[in-house]
């Protein structure tokens, strides 16, 4: 009778030690994803914020992503509390906002000088767009406020697309000219 409680409770304790190690796994696989998911938001604001001179955002927007960013790092700083690094980035965007608060818009939009940059601007501007979607859907901007912003985005990528075409047009035309000399 000892001898079959015994063995009952060792396979009694292994299969609560079973749950157990499957709890504390799945919990870390949430916790990386969650990590992951918020790394990757980041990485894409920031992406968007490098090219905020060449588009000219008005300091609105800046502010709004630089929030999305802090957002993203307090849920990372939730699940992660002992990273003191994330709460440096934090108050660095924290200063980026009161900065942006203070000086005006960015310059007027910049042509860019190579079609690598206009891809890389156009691309940006997509992910601006699915960034102020999101921003909608969480209910951090207005409905007002993203059709004004997608309206300016619009205006800028027409502009990258026409500054793109005289930047070939120019090219085809310097083309032509050289072979027409030479064939003479």
């Amino acid at each position: 009778m000892l001898m079959e409680m015994g063995i009952l409770l060792f396979v009694f304790s292994m299969i609560v030690f079973a749950i157990i190690r499957q709890t504390k796994k799945m919990i870390s696989t949430k916790k990386r994803q969650v990590l992951a998911q918020h790394y990757k938001r980041i990485a894409e604001t920031e992406m968007v914020l490098k090219c905020a001179t060449s588009l000219a955002f008005n300091s609105r927007l800046i502010i709004l992503l630089h929030e999305r960013i802090i957002s993203s790092l307090k849920a990372i700083l939730a699940v992660e509390p002992k990273q003191e690094k994330i709460k440096l980035h934090i108050s660095q965007h924290y200063n980026l906002i009161s900065t942006a608060k203070v000086t005006s818009a960015t310059g007027p939009f910049v042509e860019p000088a190579d079609e690598r940059i206009a891809i890389d601007l156009a691309r940006s501007i997509s992910s601006l767009k699915i960034i102020l979607r999101s921003e909608l859907n969480n209910n951090n901007i207005s409905l007002e406020d993203c059709n004004a912003e997608e309206a300016k985005l619009e205006k800028i990528r027409l502009k990258l697309r026409i500054s793109n075409c005289l930047i070939k047009a120019t090219v085809f035309l310097n083309g032509k000219a050289i072979t027409s000399v030479s064939k003479c």
